[in-house]
């Protein structure tokens, strides 16, 4: 339905994560210092207060396991990805 490539990468989870966001370690390490929207079910202050200190812009948006995105998730998600198509505006 969204046209998305079948070749996307997968962040492998490390043992031993025990922070809040358990996946937090292999996300950040997985991305580097590239910008990021992340969408979670399970997202916690630890990925914030992450996400808050980085330079390249960072998103993060905790969705409900029982609703999913929203249309406002769609929009924040359009939102950022303009804002980071020009490297010159971060």
């Amino acid at each position: 339905m969204l046209e998305l490539p079948t070749d996307l990468p997968v962040i492998e989870r490390s043992q031993g994560a025990a922070d809040e966001t358990w996946k937090l370690h292999d996300v950040e390490r997985f991305v580097g210092n590239r910008p990021l929207a992340w969408i979670d079910d399970d997202l916690w202050g630890d990925a914030f207060a992450w996400a808050d200190q980085r330079n390249p812009p960072t998103l993060l948006i905790r969705t409900s396991s029982s609703v999913g995105l929203t249309e406002q998730n769609l929009w924040r998600l359009e939102a950022f990805g303009r804002a980071v198509a020009d490297p010159d505006d971060w």
